[in-house]
């Protein structure tokens, strides 16, 4: 294992006192995340100076900071309309009149409404997909020395910032290079988090190919699109590929003609004839969750999805259920079900012999199983005997149709599909628990991001302590935030927080880590604490919202002692 010597802090260490308001300790940092390779990964750097203090993040704030149209934000502070503060909303126009900007937030019944606000009552969730879209008079209210410097591109650098003329390009020349690792890999994890840290989805592999070439000659063999979808949902220019095509017209085509095809929806941002729909139609929905966001596609959508314990049980009872067995691994055989595509779900078993351990994996907004296939598969080299299940988010509309285990845009919904989920995850513990004979002191709940929440939220509640909950770059549960649920913190917690009690946690959160600030895994490890949990509670230089190849060795060695 490599030496992780400086690489990682204890989050409480990092970030002093637990009860950190995570919006207003740690702002979205514009300058792009230092990243080093690793095995696919981004790794955790080596070393690196102190790290920035609360006091310290606060005091760069910039009160004239400028939010560009399309960011996702919160807001707070408002006195004459305080039914308003923490609500989510998007920001779609700019006053330089008034100084205000216009927010869209979405009510109970699925309308919207528009709000004015100034800027001191909005806290910066996640930025716009292009910042272009700002208006000029909102990008002149800040001033030069108030506009966000280029970070640092050394392996050690956490998120102060140097300015040095040429790390902007060095920054972007390692993005661009664990892209193209990714891509050559069709690891969609990891390609979908580069792009989503602003990786450039127009670059080129390291044969010198553009990436959305290298992903459509990557699909001929797999019989899927996701990878050129991604790249293309994350504004890839698709006349890269439609060009070379036209070029080859009258030979031997150079592409499949769905990749082809796929690049003619992008081109044209729109789905008019059945086969184009079809061609949509077989993408996985996290990748599809991305096309529909780039695209505005009208709609009607599918929404929902049969759960993950009814799809196996079809399958189990010889009902038609899509199965697909995938390459298998040295230990494990792999297996990909869905009864309606929305929801399908992947599992890999022991081939050699009967699993006597079960993980259960979680991932993020947007995201699928197949999502988390190469990174379950790394995970699973060190456990021949343990049984995977990577089961997907039902389809709901919130920001953006997709998979989300709860809906995070509303706040009187969050707990209701919260606990829906809930109730979904103990079907499937049970069921499979039963088949295999697996008691729960063999189970551990392991989830990315939003993930993390529902698998955090479970394992707390089951009757039986389970072995241990894995968590990866999430909040986790907010519970000073007063959305996760009716139940409070009030006395022990003893009187639902049944598995609580020894529940062995292990938290792996990124330091550059924008979309989920660090200060809500501080909160959360506090929190599980409380409750009576024991929490090794990590953070990794370099990373941001992703997982890097330390973040996964110390969960091999980890899980290797909760599960032997």
């Amino acid at each position: 294992m490599r030496d992780l010597s400086g690489a990682q802090e204890s989050i409480p260490d990092l970030v002093p006192g637990g009860r950190v308001n995570g919006r207003v300790a740690f702002k979205w940092k514009s300058g792009r995340q230092a990243n080093t390779g690793g095995q696919g990964y981004r790794a955790a750097a080596d070393e690196g100076p102190a790290p920035i203090r609360i006091a310290e993040v606060q005091s760069q704030k910039s009160t004239n900071e400028s939010y560009g149209g399309g960011a996702m934000v919160e807001l707070t502070g408002l006195q004459s309309t305080q039914d308003l503060n923490g609500r989510i909303g998007i920001i779609r126009d700019f006053d330089p009149s008034t100084t205000r900007y216009t927010v869209e937030l979405i009510e109970e019944d699925g309308s919207t409404r528009n709000v004015l606000v100034r800027q001191a009552n909005i806290d910066l969730l996640c930025p716009p997909e292009e910042s272009q879209d700002l208006p000029k008079e909102a990008q002149a209210q800040a001033s030069p020395a108030q506009k966000p410097q280029a970070k640092q591109t050394t392996k050690s650098e956490p998120v102060r910032a140097a300015p040095v003329a040429e790390e902007p390009s060095q920054t972007a020349a390692s993005l661009a290079s664990e892209l193209a690792n990714a891509v050559e890999s069709c690891n969609l994890f990891q390609v979908q988090a580069l792009l989503r840290d602003r990786a450039d989805p127009n670059g080129r592999s390291r044969a010198d190919v553009p990436l959305l070439m290298e992903a459509a000659s990557a699909t001929r063999g797999s019989g899927h699109l996701d990878l050129l979808a991604l790249l293309l949902g994350w504004r890839a220019d698709p006349e890269t590929l439609l060009n070379r095509e036209r070029r080859h017209k009258g030979t031997r085509a150079a592409f499949s003609s769905e990749a082809v095809a796929l690049c003619q929806i992008f081109q044209k941002k729109d789905a008019e004839s059945d086969e184009e729909r079809a061609v949509l139609y077989t993408l996985e929905p996290g990748a599809l969750a991305q096309a529909r966001r780039q695209l505005k596609l009208p709609g009607p959508f599918a929404m929902g999805g049969t759960s993950p314990a009814s799809c196996l049980q079809a399958q189990h009872d010889g009902l038609e259920v899509h199965c697909e067995e995938m390459e298998a691994t040295s230990a494990h055989r792999l297996w990909l079900y869905s009864l309606d595509r929305l929801r399908p779900v992947l599992l890999m078993r022991p081939s050699g012999c009967q699993p006597t351990a079960l993980m259960v994996f979680l991932h993020g907004l947007f995201q699928s199983a197949q999502m988390l296939e190469c990174m379950v598969r790394d995970l699973s080299s060190s456990l021949p005997h343990v049984l995977f299940v990577m089961p997907t988010a039902p389809t709901r509309d919130a920001w953006g149709v997709g998979p989300a285990w709860f809906d995070h845009t509303r706040s009187a919904k969050k707990a209701e599909s919260l606990e829906a989920c809930r109730t979904e995850l103990l079907a499937l513990l049970s069921s499979q628990g039963q088949e295999w004979g697996i008691p729960p002191e063999r189970v551990v709940l392991a989830g990315f991001s939003m993930g993390g929440t529902v698998a955090a939220w479970t394992a707390l509640q089951v009757p039986r302590c389970l072995a241990g909950l894995l968590l990866f770059g999430t909040e986790g549960l907010s519970f000073t935030g007063g959305w996760a649920s009716p139940k409070t913190l009030c006395g022990s917690g003893s009187e639902w927080a049944t598995g609580a009690d020894g529940l062995q946690v292990l938290q792996c959160h990124g330091r550059e880590d924008t979309l989920c600030p660090l200060g809500f895994a501080t909160t959360c490890t506090d929190e599980l604490r409380k409750l009576g949990c024991s929490v090794r509670s990590l953070a990794f230089r370099g990373v941001g919202h992703a997982l890097s190849f330390d973040m996964l060795e110390e969960a091999k060695l980890w899980l290797q002692q909760r599960i032997p």
